[in-house]
C-alpha cells in the first residue's frame, strides 16, 4: 500500500524576488525543475527530474482546478491561477502559476510553469473559494483559464470589460451605426454633434491605444537592452495590459534565470580554482613520483646486480661445496683404509705374540734341558764338567731369551694398547667425517636453496623493473594528461569569465527590490479583479467581515 504523504498546517512563505519555474513533458513528468523551485519544494534535484508534477500536489487543491488546467494547456492556451502546493515536508506554499504550452513545429511539446509569490488577498480569496468547491457548496463558481468566475449571466456581465479595446471598438461601430440610422431624424445638428462624439470617442480610444503601445514598446527596448530592473508601466484593464503583465512575468523569470546563472557561474569557477588548484597539487605530486620511479629504477636496478653477484657466488660456493664433499669423502676413504691397517696390524702384533709365547716355551724348555744337563753333568764328575758349563751357559742364553720374550711381550703388550686407542681415535675420525659429510650435504643443500632463491629474486625484480618502468611511462602519460587538463581548464576558466561578462551585461542588481514593487502593484491589481470576479456576495461578506473585526 502506498504510503501517504505528510501533511502539515505550516505556511512555507517564498520571497517576493523567488520565481519558480519547471517544466513537464506532455505524461505531466518534471523534465527541469529551476534552483529555487527546488530550494522551495524540499525535495532534491534527483528526486524531482522524472517524478510526475503531482508529487508536490496538496490535496487542499480541489479537482476541478486540474480538470480546468488541463483542458486550457491542451487547447493551447495560457492557465493562470492560484495553487497550492505541498513541500516535502509537509508544509504548504500558494503561489500564482503560469502554465503555457511549449511548441515547437506547431506540436505542443511539454509545458512550462511559472510561479510568482500570490498577494495575501488572493491566498485568502483562492483558499474560501477552493474549499467551497472541495465541500460541494461552490455552485456558481467555476474557473475560466485559471481564473475564479462567477457561472451565469450575472458573472458574464461581471467579467465584462468596457475598457479592453475589443469593448472600444464595438461601441464606436455600434455608434457609428446608430448615427448611420437616425441620421434622418437627428438632422444636421445632430449628425454633426453624434461625428463630433464619435471622432472625440475614437481620440481618445486611439490616445489610450497609443500610450500603451508605446509604453509596452518602451519596456519591451529595456528588456531588449539587458535593463531586467526596469520597471514595467502602470497597465490598464485592456489586452495591452494583460501583454504588459505577461511581460513583466517574462523580465522576472529572465531576472531569476540570470541570478540562477550567476550563483552557478560562481559555484562552477570556485570549481574551476579547485581543479586548477588540484591540477597543479597533481602535477607537482606526479612530477614527484616520476623522480621517486627514477630512483626506484635506478635502486632496482643496483638490486638487480646485487642478486645476479649473489646467484653467482652461490653457484661458486656450490661448486667448492661439491669439491669439499668429495674431499671428504676421499678422507673418508682414506679413514677407512687406515682403519684397515691398523687392524691388520693388530692381528700382525697377535701373531707376534703368539712367536714371543712361543720363544718363551723355547726358553723355558730349554732352561729345563739345561738344568738336567747340569744335573747329569754333576753325576758324572769329573768326566761332565764340559757339558756342565755349556749347560751354564745354554741356561743362561735361556734366561736372556726369556727376558727378551717377556720384554718384547711388554713392547707388544703396549703397542697393541696404542693400536687399540688408535683404531678408536680413527673411528671416531670416521664418526666425525660422517657429520662433516652430512653438514656439507646440508650445506649444498641450503646453498642450493639459496640459489633457486636468487634465480626467483632475480624473475621477480626483472617483472618488478618493468613494472616500474610501466609505471614511469603511466606516470610520464598522466604528466601529459595533467598538463593537457591544466589547458583545458584554463579555457574553461577563460570562458566562465566571458559568460560571467554576457550575463553581467543584464542588470540585475537591484532586481530583487524591483521585485517587491512589482509585487505590491499587482496584488492591488488583483484585489481589483477578485472584486469583480467575487460578485456583490462577496463584498457584503467582506464589509460584514471588517465590519466584525
Amino acid at each position: 500500500m502506498r504510503n501517504k504523504p505528510p501533511v502539515t498546517d505550516r505556511e512555507y512563505e517564498i520571497r517576493d524576488d523567488q520565481n519558480l519555474i519547471s517544466r513537464t513533458d506532455l505524461k505531466g513528468r518534471i523534465t527541469y525543475a529551476s534552483p529555487t523551485f527546488v530550494e522551495v519544494s524540499g525535495f532534491d534535484h534527483d528526486e524531482l527530474i522524472g517524478a510526475p508534477h503531482s508529487l508536490i500536489r496538496h490535496p487542499d487543491m480541489p479537482e476541478e482546478a486540474f480538470a480546468n488546467l488541463w483542458d486550457t494547456i491542451q487547447a493551447g492556451d495560457i492557465w493562470t491561477g492560484m495553487v497550492k502546493n505541498r513541500r516535502k515536508d509537509g508544509d504548504y506554499y500558494w503561489v500564482r502559476a503560469h502554465v503555457v504550452p511549449i511548441q515547437e513545429n506547431g506540436k505542443v511539446q511539454g509545458y512550462t510553469s511559472v510561479r510568482v509569490k500570490p498577494t495575501e488577498a488572493e491566498k485568502t480569496f483562492a483558499e474560501r473559494t477552493y474549499t467551497r468547491l472541495r465541500s460541494g457548496k461552490g455552485r456558481g463558481i467555476g474557473l475560466d483559464r485559471g481564473r475564479i468566475v462567477r457561472r451565469g449571466i450575472i458573472g458574464r456581465l461581471s467579467r465584462f470589460n468596457p475598457f479592453s479595446i475589443k469593448s472600444s471598438v464595438v461601441l464606436l461601430a455600434l455608434l457609428a451605426v446608430l448615427l448611420t440610422t437616425l441620421g434622418d431624424r437627428l438632422g444636421v445638428p445632430g449628425q454633426l454633434a453624434g461625428s463630433l462624439l464619435m471622432l472625440t470617442l475614437a481620440g481618445l480610444c486611439y490616445r489610450r491605444i497609443a500610450r500603451s503601445v508605446d509604453r509596452t514598446r518602451r519596456f519591451a527596448m529595456q528588456i531588449a537592452a539587458g535593463n531586467l530592473v526596469a520597471e514595467p508601466p502602470s497597465t490598464g484593464r485592456d489586452e495591452l495590459g494583460e501583454i504588459i503583465d505577461a511581460m513583466g512575468i517574462m523580465h522576472r523569470s529572465l531576472a531569476n534565470i540570470s541570478l540562477d546563472i550567476q550563483k552557478m557561474l560562481n559555484e562552477v569557477d570556485q570549481d574551476t580554482q579547485s581543479l586548477l588548484q588540484n591540477n597543479e597539487d597533481l602535477a607537482s605530486r606526479t612530477e614527484q613520483q616520476a623522480v621517486c620511479l627514477q630512483e626506484t629504477a635506478a635502486s632496482m636496478e643496483e638490486l638487480t646486480t646485487t642478486v645476479q653477484q649473489n646467484s653467482s657466488n652461490t653457484v661458486m660456493a656450490e661448486q667448492h661445496a661439491g669439491s669439499a664433499r668429495q674431499e671428504v669423502s676421499r678422507s673418508e676413504e682414506d679413514v677407512r683404509g687406515l682403519v684397515e691397517r691398523m687392524q691388520q696390524i693388530t692381528a700382525s702384533a697377535g701373531k707376534m705374540a703368539e712367536a714371543i709365547g712361543v720363544i718363551d716355551s723355547i726358553a723355558f724348555q730349554t732352561n729345563l734341558l739345561a738344568l738336567n744337563a747340569s744335573i747329569e753333568a754333576a753325576r758324572a764328575g769329573e768326566h761332565g764338567r764340559g757339558f756342565a758349563v755349556v749347560a751354564k751357559e745354554v741356561r743362561t742364553l735361556a734366561g736372556q731369551a726369556a727376558a727378551s720374550a717377556e720384554q718384547i711381550k711388554r713392547l707388544v703388550d703396549g703397542s697393541l694398547a696404542e693400536i687399540d686407542k688408535g683404531e678408536r681415535q680413527i673411528r671416531q675420525l670416521e664418526c666425525n667425517n660422517q657429520g662433516v659429510i652430512q653438514a656439507v650435504a646440508t650445506i649444498n643443500q641450503l646453498i642450493e636453496e639459496i640459489a633457486i632463491a636468487s634465480r626467483e629474486q632475480a624473475q621477480g625484480l626483472q617483472q618488478i623493473n618493468g613494472a616500474v618502468s610501466e609505471m614511469d611511462q603511466v606516470t610520464q602519460q598522466n604528466a601529459s594528461r595533467v598538463q593537457h587538463s591544466a589547458e583545458v581548464n584554463t579555457l574553461l576558466a577563460g570562458q566562465v569569465n566571458a559568460l560571467r561578462n554576457a550575463i553581467c551585461s543584464l542588470r540585475v542588481e537591484g532586481a530583487r527590490e524591483h521585485v517587491s514593487r512589482e509585487q505590491r502593484f499587482k496584488a492591488r491589481k488583483a484585489r481589483q479583479v477578485q472584486q469583480e470576479a467575487s460578485g456583490p456576495s462577496a463584498l457584503d461578506e467582506r464589509r460584514s467581515n471588517e465590519q466584525a473585526a
